[in-house]
């Protein structure tokens, strides 16, 4: 009997001990339990002081974009990960068996964290709106002056970046999936509405070159080199033929480009179209063209530009002189034997300067 007593003893303090191991890595456990909130934490302080969309892009975004972007890298890291599925499995084998006061307080850590990153996320929303509601009207009169009354009134704006005051734009010129961009610069806001729609329509460009070839009756062999600064799109919608938008096209002309032979791509030839450009065609483009004006020579035969001509007219750096540069572009496989001197600005340094008085 007294073995007996002895056993059961033994038994009764291994139990007891085995009891209190188990109590103790129960706190601990719940420690840690507690502590894995503790990295959910950043999730608010990032959705209100925002945080870079992606390692190489300058785009901050706040809200719950913000949220979803720190949540995803610190699941590549992996932080969050580790903690949910520690959570989950103390939180089941552990959490859930215990006493009501920590039932309440897991549940209420949960909650915090899920409530302080939703009421973050929520007050951006309205923060968003009236910064959208701000610069709207900006925005508007902005494309009402590159692109027409009826285009900024149906495009369907979207606030893309908070602080840089950046949108994302969809009209009905463009196919229903695609999109352009408005960015405010200090001067005020510029686009890419021109680049998206001359990508959906390439043939453009090129229509409308035609179009100025013809208004300015230009040589056959030369064509103009126009920027496109403003399209008014009343009235137009995708699919429809773009040629009626020619003559609501804004533009300033680069230059042109001539088409000449090989054989005339010699020094004479140059200086009679710099000239040609200085005295005839230039003055077409009045009021149309840029501070300065280029002509293109194009070698017809060995398809390649051969010569720019770059024509400055006055200014305050060029008193009353319109400043003429000759630049010839000789090729590996051009001969060396087009230019009759090896240095062919000593042979344009007094004709270069045509004075205008």
């Amino acid at each position: 009997m007294d073995n007996d007593n002895t056993v059961k003893g033994e038994i009764s303090d291994k139990t007891k001990k085995g009891s209190k191991v188990l109590k103790v890595l129960g706190i601990i456990g719940a420690v840690f339990f507690f502590i894995t909130y503790i990295p959910f934490l950043i999730l608010p302080f990032y959705a209100h002081l925002g945080t870079t969309d992606g390692i190489l892009s300058s785009r901050v975004v706040y809200g719950w974009e913000a949220v979803t972007t720190i949540f995803m890298w610190f699941c590549i890291i992996p932080v969050f990960p580790v903690c949910i599925l520690y959570q989950i499995a103390f939180g089941i084998g552990y959490i859930r068996r215990k006493g009501k006061a920590v039932n309440i307080a897991a549940i209420a850590t949960v909650a915090a964290v899920i409530i302080a990153t939703a009421v973050t996320c929520i007050i951006y929303i309205f923060k968003e709106k009236a910064r959208t509601e701000e610069l709207t009207p900006q925005v508007r009169a902005y494309l009402t002056e590159h692109y027409g009354e009826e285009l900024a009134n149906e495009a369907k704006l979207q606030l893309h970046e908070y602080d840089a005051g950046t949108f994302w734009a969809t009209t009905k010129v463009l196919p229903d999936d695609l999109w352009f961009e408005l960015d405010l610069a200090p001067d005020g806001y510029y686009d890419d509405l021109d680049r998206v729609f001359l990508t959906v329509n390439p043939k453009y460009e090129e229509g409308f070159r035609k179009y100025l070839d013809e208004q300015y009756d230009l040589p056959d062999d030369m064509n103009t080199q126009p920027h496109i600064a403003s399209i008014d799109f009343t009235g137009y919608k995708n699919g429809d033929d773009f040629t009626s938008l020619f003559p609501k096209t804004g533009y300033e002309v680069a230059g042109v480009t001539v088409k000449v032979t090989h054989d005339e791509v010699v020094q004479d030839k140059l200086m009679e179209l710099a000239m040609q450009a200085v005295n005839d065609i230039c003055p077409r483009f009045e009021g149309h063209k840029l501070g300065h004006f280029m002509v293109y020579v194009r070698d017809t035969d060995f398809d390649e530009t051969a010569a720019s001509i770059q024509i400055d007219f006055p200014c305050a750096d060029t008193m009353n002189f319109t400043v003429v540069q000759i630049e010839p572009r000789i090729y590996d496989d051009m001969p060396d034997t087009i230019w009759e001197d090896g240095f062919f600005a000593e042979e344009m340094k007094d004709v270069g300067y045509t004075d205008q008085d």
